[in-house]
């Protein structure tokens, strides 16, 4: 009988630290989001042990319901990482470039209404998946940092405009012939890319 209860007890308790994104106040969803930062949190925020309400929040804008629609903490030193899965659903710019985090990114958390996101001129590692972008995705920056692995462009969004991978460490060849007819821009220079265009 003892056992038993032992089993569920433990069942149970395994989704307890699953948040359920959509029933997170943006108050909350910016909290997690910055909660990596390991340096300089408190030129966004104010306090990082109780954060200013995101009103007074250094570099956000809102729309007329009070809904925020641009974050933008470029050149601020921040170090650590950002957690992209709890950008506001709201949001169609996101900028942090020229600021030190490191951390490996998953592109595909990006909320499917973001238009603009750059991340240049950080410390971003590891590989990236370009084949579930947001489809409003109009200009994605990843330049100069340490990202590497190898490059598919085949299946970007149809309103791409600009992308910018220069300075990296991506290598191999690339498909350039399937390219959309939108993008008006593509930097994939300064790489250890090989092959024949």
């Amino acid at each position: 009988m003892t056992l038993a209860l032992s089993i569920v007890s433990c069942a149970d308790s395994s989704s307890l630290g699953r948040l359920d994104y959509a029933s997170l106040s943006q108050q909350t969803l910016m909290e997690l989001l910055i909660d990596g930062i390991t340096a300089n949190k408190h030129t966004i925020c104010g306090s990082t042990e109780t954060p200013e309400d995101i009103s007074q929040w250094e570099g956000i804008d809102f729309n007329e319901n009070d809904e925020i629609i641009d974050v933008k903490w470029d050149e601020m030193e921040l170090e650590g990482s950002i957690s992209f899965q709890w950008i506001p659903s709201t949001v169609v710019s996101f900028s942090v470039f020229d600021n030190a985090f490191s951390q490996e990114i998953d592109l595909a958390e990006l909320p499917p209404g973001i238009r603009i996101v750059f991340l240049s001129s950080n410390k971003l590692y590891g590989s990236i998946s370009l084949d579930n972008l947001p489809e409003a995705l109009t200009e994605l920056n990843l330049a100069t940092n340490m990202l590497s692995g190898t490059l598919h462009l085949e299946n970007f969004p149809c309103k791409l405009l600009y992308l910018d991978l220069n300075e990296n460490k991506f290598h191999g060849s690339v498909n350039l012939t399937n390219l959309p007819d939108s993008l008006e821009q593509l930097d994939i220079s300064r790489n250890q890319l090989s092959g024949t265009l």
